[in-house]
């Protein structure tokens, strides 16, 4: 498995000092690629905690819930009915090499002065709570930042990483034949070298979809932090370093991580729908999910982690 060399904390700019009663909900039904903001993926690295940016978690949080909005609420598990920001709230992931479902307690502290959590005010704050997850279960285990675990932890499913290289016609073709086929109902996350965020090896981006004939096809990717952005397959192909895919290519249903109908080789059929084709838009969130008590997991948890913040943006165990 290739590693991605992640920005480093320099690019992170300043953030707002907030109490936990001034931040957003958990989640919100709106546009969650935007949710996912740099100050909320700032993590530390075993064993010296130097502080990196999580691109590879930004890009598979964007990609899974492009796919399925209800993504965020079938793996999010509130005390109560109500997203409360004070209320300890668990998220759910894949534990490393067994990819057994872990659910981790998360709770925003009651005052953050030096901004560590990079919830800002008013803002959903569900990517801090992946990212915390994320933080324990791997980073802070020796686990490498690269796309495929980032994609691993957050499905359950495992995931295979393809290096490509830029005289490769025949990978370049088949790398264009998967995109066309799977890009709407199967995540896939792109190592590039050149980006937006100028990282400077290469930084994970989530595939949103494609659009027109091939071979003069385009490719919807989400730059971290940033935006959505159509580009030109021919153009953006010399700065694919890597590719990361369910290695099945696994359709993404949404369900929960440990669900064994998470994903599937065939679409299930949508219970809010009578087709059972894939959209190119995210579905509505789940209302039921969304208002309901999720005290308890619809699968068997193996692990459960209580979690605050530290000092620094460090995750520690209570």
């Amino acid at each position: 498995m290739l590693a991605i060399v992640l920005v480093s904390l320099a690019k992170v700019g300043p953030v707002v000092a907030i109490t936990a009663s001034e931040a957003g909900p958990v989640y919100s039904p709106n546009m969650p690629c935007y949710d996912i903001t740099k100050d909320q993926m700032v993590l530390s690295t075993a064993p010296n905690n130097s502080l990196i940016l999580a691109t590879d978690l930004a890009a598979a949080l964007c990609c899974l819930v492009n796919k399925r909005m209800t993504w965020i609420t079938t793996n999010i598990y509130l005390p109560g009915k109500t997203a409360d920001t004070q209320a300890p709230t668990k998220f759910g992931m894949a534990k490393p090499g067994t990819l057994d479902a872990v659910l981790t307690e998360v709770t925003l502290p009651n005052s953050d002065p030096a901004g560590v959590t990079g919830v800002k005010k008013n803002s959903s704050w569900w990517p801090y709570g992946f990212k915390t997850a994320y933080n324990d279960l791997y980073i802070q285990n020796g686990q490498p930042n690269s796309c495929q675990n980032a994609l691993e932890a957050m499905t359950g499913f495992k995931a295979t990483t393809v290096t490509l290289q830029s005289n490769d016609t025949a990978a370049k073709n088949l790398f264009r034949d998967q995109l066309v086929q799977y890009a709407d109902g199967s995540p896939i996350i792109l190592g590039r070298k050149n980006s937006s965020n100028d990282s400077p090896q290469s930084d994970c981006q989530a595939v949103l979809t494609t659009n027109g004939t091939k071979p003069d096809i385009n490719v919807v990717v989400f730059e971290n932090f940033v935006g959505w952005k159509t580009i030109a397959f021919d153009d953006l192909f010399p700065d694919v370093v890597q590719y990361t895919h369910l290695t099945n290519w696994d359709y993404f249903a949404g369900l929960p991580i440990g669900g064994k109908a998470a994903n599937s080789s065939q679409p299930p059929k949508d219970p809010s729908s009578s087709s059972n084709s894939s959209s190119k838009s995210a579905p509505a969130a789940n209302s039921t999910c969304l208002s309901g008590p999720q005290d308890q997991a619809p699968f068997t948890v193996t692990v459960i982690v209580n979690q605050t913040a530290g000092a620094g943006g460090v995750s520690c165990k209570c």
